[in-house]
């Protein structure tokens, strides 16, 4: 699925649409990725998933725009073999940056509420963790 994705990132024109349109599709990926990972011990609402996915979708957004503006003046004179290679920057740092905020946001709950640890030889529940949570989503 990632290779359809990198492909627009890195071939589309670096407008604005452009980089809304290809953050959008990659955190709407990633977060169905998030929450299918996500540990099943853990309740989620969907104000929790709705929220989660505004937060994710949005800063992808956000970093996208920032990060293609600050490279506004290269991008503009850029062509060819240079200017796939600034598209291919700013789109792996706002996806990188995203895809943190990302798995963050997407697996909040798993953090505030915590998730259940099992004793590694019997499988008996011990309880629930946020400590481990926060690791396990870290």
């Amino acid at each position: 699925m990632n290779i359809p994705i990198c492909f627009g990132f890195i071939i589309a024109a670096p407008t604005p649409f452009n980089t809304v349109f290809w953050q959008w599709i990659n955190q709407t990926y990633n977060a169905w990725l998030n929450y299918g990972n996500r540990n099943a011990s853990s309740t989620y609402t969907t104000k929790d998933i709705s929220m989660s996915y505004f937060a994710a979708c949005s800063s992808s957004i956000i970093l996208g725009l920032g990060i293609r503006k600050l490279l506004k003046k290269r991008s503009n004179s850029a062509t060819g073999a240079k200017l796939i290679l600034l598209n291919s920057i700013s789109s792996f740092f706002a996806c990188a940056s995203a895809g943190f905020i990302n798995a963050w946001c997407m697996r909040q709950t798993e953090m505030q509420k915590g998730i259940s640890v099992m004793h590694p030889e019997t499988g008996e529940d011990l309880g629930k963790s946020k400590k481990c949570a926060y690791q396990a989503v870290l």
